[in-house]
């Protein structure tokens, strides 16, 4: 989140901290967080809601080495762990109704097969207890040239908030909750990207002109399409059905 810009403290800590919110956490619960990346925003929760475990679930092996190291050197080796695994194999190997809540941040438009994804949480999460996530997504059918854009800059052309609201629901969940962060994130971070375009510096002048000349083109698309109210930034929380209904 960069509520204030590049005055903005810890933007990528507050984001995940935002997107845990809704979970509604409690002290020795546990966690699961898809896409955990390098593993600080797993640390940082299991301190922040003092929970009894926080897995984080990661395919890439080299991120998952450092974040098992980081969490070691953090005292948190106990609490938090990490598995080299598919989230959507490993969440289907869980007892049904076992988890206390499922996190993704920035990590859901990359998956393969996100109906996989949300049929597995589903199943994994207790009744009453939420799925929450976050991305960029379209406000309005991208033209062919936001597809080339979109993907190049995010690596997934962007959904539409009511694509993954369908998603959600024909996996099963209930009370699903979408909460516009557009002008927190994408809509703030393009214009700091945009003030460190303009002021240059020892950053770029290490680019080469052809990466420079991109850089630049995919600022200036972005950042146009935010304004046109054609791209946005979402967070998504549902939650998961009383299966004794």
């Amino acid at each position: 989140l960069w509520p204030n810009g590049e005055l903005s403290p810890e933007p990528g800590r507050a984001l995940t901290m935002a997107v845990a919110a809704p979970l509604q956490l409690q002290a020795g619960e546990t966690l699961i967080d898809a896409g955990s990346g390098l593993g600080q925003g797993a640390v940082d929760l299991a301190s922040a809601f003092a929970l009894g475990r926080v897995i984080g679930v990661n395919p890439n092996q080299r991120q998952v080495a450092f974040a098992t190291e980081l969490a070691n050197s953090m005292g948190e080796s106990v609490r938090v762990r990490f598995e080299i695994a598919d989230a959507c194999t490993w969440l289907n190997s869980l007892s049904p109704g076992s988890i206390h809540g499922v996190m993704a941040v920035e990590c859901i438009g990359h998956f393969p097969r996100p109906e996989s994804f949300f049929a597995a949480t589903v199943r994994a999460l207790m009744p009453g207890r939420r799925l929450a996530f976050c991305l960029n997504v379209s406000l309005k059918q991208p033209t062919w040239l936001e597809r080339i854009v979109f993907a190049t800059s995010f690596g997934f052309v962007p959904s539409s908030p009511a694509k993954w609201q369908e998603r959600l629901r024909e996996a099963g969940f209930v009370d699903t909750v979408t909460v516009d962060l557009t002008p927190q994130v994408t809509g703030a971070l393009c214009e700091v990207v945009q003030s460190r375009l303009a002021d240059g510096g020892s950053s770029l002048d290490s680019l080469s002109r052809t990466t420079r000349l991109v850089a630049v083109s995919l600022q200036w698309f972005t950042r146009r399409a935010v304004r046109d109210g054609r791209l946005g930034y979402v967070l998504i929380h549902a939650a998961a059905p009383d299966r004794s209904a």
